[in-house]
Formats: structure tokens, C-alpha cells, sequence
């Protein structure tokens, strides 16, 4: 009689289960505070739920319990809708229609629902023939470009949403979803590798099996730790109504125009407007506030968003991130240069500038500067004596 194969593989593979269903369930509760990690808890536990199928075919307990045969636990048409879901809630509010795409994935498990309620011999036989049928040939045929065509559907509107978050935020730290790019080829590689290993690898091969189901637990970990940190990120709609400045503001050094109205701006006009945003940058410093934005900034010139936006890409070239953050870099030099903030270090330096982490500030800082803030400073203190010298 077959006795159950105990083995390394399916001991990782029931933690990256057990993982997956504890993390998951938790995101799902977490959902009441963000609705978006409600469909990542789905597809984690979803994700997650494949491993029972490879636990079960590995220790032969599908051998044993031939009733385990169809079990409806294959989410491969669900679990990437679940991630563009995911996804595109995180960034703007999901309609109806958005919904209609988890209808495959139903079907798919409606159709192991009932093949699973077939007597135990009709599935033995469907079972034993299963891998060379018409139907798992169409399967996978259909599966694959299904899985390709939403990962590359995450992928097109992340890279979207970054083009946007630059062109509204001085700071896009923990907005810029580059976690769930890599989520979204994790996924294709893992179904992949699974489609792959069914036709072309014998199930004795145990060569990279290990490090794949290794793999597999540090990603259904790592995703579900990077969801309960997420926040939405939403970005305003540009408007074309001028904004008033708010009670709070600092008043102005400078004048403030007319209110901008609704209509395309003359060249002149264009350059007139951007003298005066550069005043307003280099009078007010509005670039310090960290959590400084598109609509702080027009505000502050009482201009609209819109109108703001074209402005600065027309006449600076650049997005509004590198706009702001060239002000930052070039306020950092100026106090990594001035003995009066010598009781500053450089991560201080950054945050008085208005980066709001090390991280970010050491980043531009060297993109712009094509150098780390403390070698800048090197540099320019044994440029400064060397000069002195002679």
C-alpha cells in the first residue's frame, strides 16, 4: 500500500499555505480601514491556495485520497484579476464593469465544483488521461495569454500612475507601487514555471524545487507585509478653476497676479507666469514642505492645477517632482557649503530641505548632483582650500 511521501518541498509548501491563509485573512479584516487590501488578502489567499494542489500530488495524498481529485481550490483565472483589482483600486475608485472580470474565475471554479461532485471512479478515469486531454490542452492555451494579458494590463497602469504622480507630487515615496510591478511578474513567472513543469519535467526532478518553494513562502510574506503598509494613492484630476490661497498660508513677499482665467495662455503669458512661480520658489521656499503637492503650489501662485502643470513642463522641460527637487538639491549645497549648519549632518540637511527620508534624499541628491551629498561637500571643501592655498 502507498504511504504518504513525506518531504522537505511539501513542508515549505504547507507553510507558504498556512502563511498565505493567516496573512491573508488579516488583510481582508484590515479591509474595513482600506478597501483595496481586500482584494489583495483574495489574491494572497488565492495565490496561496495552489500550493495544496502541488502539497497533495507530492506526498501522494492524491494517490491515497483519490476523493481530492478536481478539488475547486485552482484560482489560476482568478487570482491576477484580484491583483489588478488591487491594483487600480489603490490608485481611482473601481466601477461595475471592473467587477464583470472576475466572472472567468468564477466560472473556473463553478466547472471544478461540479467535476469535483463526479463519483470517485469517473474521476479516476478523467484524472489518469487529464494531462494528454483536448480540455487541458485548451486550458492552458487559454490560460496563459489570460495571465499575460492582466499582468501587462498592472504593469501599463502602474507606469502610468507614475507619470501622474510626477507631475503632482514633490515626494513619491511609498506611492509609487513599484512592489506590485514586481508582484505582478512574480506571478506570471510562478504559473509559468508550474505550467512548464507539468509538460517538460518529470515529477521526479527535484533539481530547483526546493529554492522554488522557498521562493514561493518569501513572496506570499513579503506581498502581504508591503499591503498592510500601502496606502491609496490616488491622484486629484487636474482642474482648470484658479485656487484661492488658504487661511493659513504665510502671506506673500511678492505680488500676486490676477486670477488666471480659463483660456490657453499666450507665450508671453506662459513666461510671465513662470517669472513669477520662480520668485514665488525662491522668495517663499515652498519646496521645504515635504508633503508639498501640485494643488499646495498653485494655491500658493493662485493659479490651477492645470494651468500650473503645463506650466512647468513647457518652460522647465522637466515634471513637477524633478521641478521641486532640483530646488531641494540646490538649497542641500547651499547648506552642506555654509559653516552655520555645520551642526547638521547630511540626513538633517536633507530633511531641513524637505526630503522627507534618507533614502529619498540620497537618491535625487546623486541623480542630480551625479554625486552623494557627503562626497559634494568633500569635494568642495578641498576644491575651496586648495584655491586658498595658492
Amino acid at each position: 500500500m502507498e504511504e504518504i511521501n513525506y518531504n522537505i518541498i511539501s513542508l515549505i509548501d504547507f507553510l507558504g499555505l498556512f502563511q498565505g491563509l493567516l496573512f491573508g485573512t488579516l488583510l481582508i479584516v484590515d479591509s474595513k480601514k482600506s478597501k483595496p487590501t481586500l482584494f489583495l488578502g483574495l489574491f494572497i489567499i488565492t495565490f496561496s491556495a495552489e500550493l495544496f494542489n502541488i502539497i497533495i500530488e507530492d506526498t501522494h495524498l492524491l494517490n491515497l485520497y483519490p476523493q481530492f481529485i478536481f478539488l475547486p481550490i485552482n484560482f489560476a483565472f482568478l487570482s491576477p484579476v484580484l491583483l489588478y483589482l488591487y491594483t487600480k483600486s489603490l490608485i481611482v475608485n473601481l466601477n461595475r464593469k471592473d467587477y464583470w472580470l472576475l466572472l472567468p474565475g468564477i466560472i473556473d471554479f463553478l466547472v471544478f465544483a461540479v467535476l469535483f461532485c463526479f463519483p470517485i471512479s469517473t474521476k479516476l478515469s478523467m484524472y489518469a488521461n487529464w494531462e494528454d486531454s483536448i480540455f487541458n490542452l485548451f486550458y492552458v492555451l487559454v490560460f496563459m495569454p489570460f495571465v499575460l494579458y492582466f499582468i501587462i494590463k498592472i504593469i501599463r497602469l502602474i507606469n502610468s500612475h507614475q507619470t501622474k504622480l510626477n507631475n503632482y507630487y514633490s515626494s513619491i515615496q511609498n506611492k509609487q507601487l513599484k512592489w506590485v510591478k514586481m508582484a505582478a511578474y512574480y506571478q506570471l513567472s510562478f504559473f509559468a514555471v508550474m505550467i512548464i513543469s507539468s509538460f517538460f519535467i518529470s515529477n521526479d526532478s527535484n533539481i530547483d524545487g526546493i529554492v522554488f518553494s522557498v521562493l514561493n513562502l518569501i513572496f506570499i510574506c513579503w506581498a502581504s507585509l508591503f499591503g498592510f503598509k500601502q496606502p491609496k494613492v490616488e491622484v486629484p484630476i487636474l482642474s482648470d478653476q484658479s485656487l484661492e490661497i488658504p487661511e493659513k498660508t504665510i502671506p506673500l513677499s511678492v505680488p500676486i497676479p490676477e486670477i488666471i482665467e480659463v483660456k490657453p495662455p499666450q507665450i508671453d503669458e506662459l513666461e510671465k507666469d513662470y517669472q513669477f512661480l520662480l520668485t514665488i520658489m525662491n522668495t517663499e521656499k515652498p519646496f521645504i514642505n515635504s508633503e508639498l503637492n501640485l494643488t499646495d503650489l498653485a494655491a500658493l501662485c493662485r493659479f490651477s492645477t492645470k494651468h500650473l502643470s503645463h506650466l512647468i513642463n513647457q518652460k522647465s522641460g522637466i515634471n513637477f517632482n524633478q521641478f521641486i527637487n532640483q530646488y531641494r538639491v540646490n538649497a542641500a549645497k547651499e547648506m552642506l557649503l555654509n559653516p552655520k549648519f555645520n551642526h547638521l549632518n547630511v540626513v538633517g540637511i536633507g530633511y531641513e530641505v524637505g526630503f522627507n527620508s534618507k533614502a529619498s534624499f540620497y537618491a535625487v541628491f546623486k541623480k542630480i548632483a551625479q554625486t552623494t551629498p557627503a562626497k559634494f561637500k568633500k569635494e568642495q571643501n578641498n576644491l575651496s582650500a586648495s584655491t586658498q592655498k595658492v
